[in-house]
């Protein structure tokens, strides 16, 4: 199978990937051998996020179902799965034992990586992905209404929305000051 197009995770000591067919495999980075690999089913639909000794990605299949799953690091095992509102494309965030799911539908989500329970959830108009930007708890987003969100991730809450006279390709955090 070959690889997808979403981001991997690293640690010290192993790089995680997602692969076609809902397949996520750990690559040693020391000598580049392949020390296990999970198949999940469905297609992988987000990036490869690493939370304490979890990995956590998010499987779409074709009855449009979308869950979040997490494996073991160590060994691949699945050890936790939440049925999420279906997307066809999340973005995920591992901050301050939480998993912070962006959805392309426009869903945005925080769950505790401690009790794995759903801590709050948001929503925005047609969220453009790949203009995220995160510094500590905060999270920048634009939208196709050209706008750009501003998210307090800890509270669970949008501070600021921030017209735009065009359409926003990127965002970013300098300092306290916001750039798009």
């Amino acid at each position: 199978p070959g690889l997808r197009t979403v981001s991997p995770a690293a640690d010290s000591s192993n790089l995680y990937i997602a692969e076609e067919g809902g397949r996520v495999t750990a690559v040693s980075l020391s000598n580049g051998n392949r020390l296990w690999s999970t198949e999940l089913g469905g297609d992988i639909s987000s990036n490869v996020a690493l939370a304490d000794s979890n990995l956590y990605v998010i499987t779409s299949d074709i009855s449009k179902r979308s869950r979040l799953r997490s494996l073991s690091n160590t060994s691949g095992l699945p050890n936790f799965e939440l049925d999420i509102p279906f997307a066809d494309n999340f973005q995920l965030f591992s901050i301050n034992a939480k998993l912070v799911i962006v959805s392309n539908a426009g869903a945005i989500t925080s769950v505790s990586t401690v009790n794995r329970t759903s801590e709050w959830s948001l929503s925005i108009t047609n969220p453009d992905l790949k203009t995220i930007a995160m510094q500590e708890s905060k999270l920048l987003i634009s939208s196709a209404d050209r706008r750009v969100h501003y998210f307090d991730l800890d509270q669970g809450k949008e501070l600021r929305s921030i017209p735009a006279e065009n359409d926003v390709s990127a965002t970013s955090f300098i300092g306290a000051d916001v750039l798009f």
